[in-house]
């Protein structure tokens, strides 16, 4: 019987891209920040957890990357909604 390993390591990259993607929906007014974080952060995390096999970590990378993209398309598509209010507004 092989010796037991131990459980992997998880790549602490991919678990700040889902912290990231999870707190990219309260705080989208930041300008994609915290969007942007996840999917890079999620990326990055996907690559190192894929290069290590002792390391863990892809799903929370993936999860991260899916809730980042899915936060700022719901950010962008708020803004693009209300650039006709952007129009109305008169200066005096």
């Amino acid at each position: 019987m092989p010796p037991y390993a131990g459980p992997k390591r998880t790549n602490i990259l991919a678990i700040l891209s889902l912290i990231a993607g999870i707190a990219a929906f309260p705080l989208n007014f930041l300008l994609l920040l915290p969007s942007l974080a996840a999917v890079i952060l999620g990326a990055i995390g996907l690559y190192q957890a894929s290069k290590n096999p002792a390391m863990g970590g892809k799903v929370l990378a993936i999860i991260g990357i899916i809730l980042g993209v899915i936060a700022g398309i719901l950010w962008l598509s708020a803004f693009i909604a209300c650039i006709p209010f952007f129009n109305e507004i008169q200066y005096y």
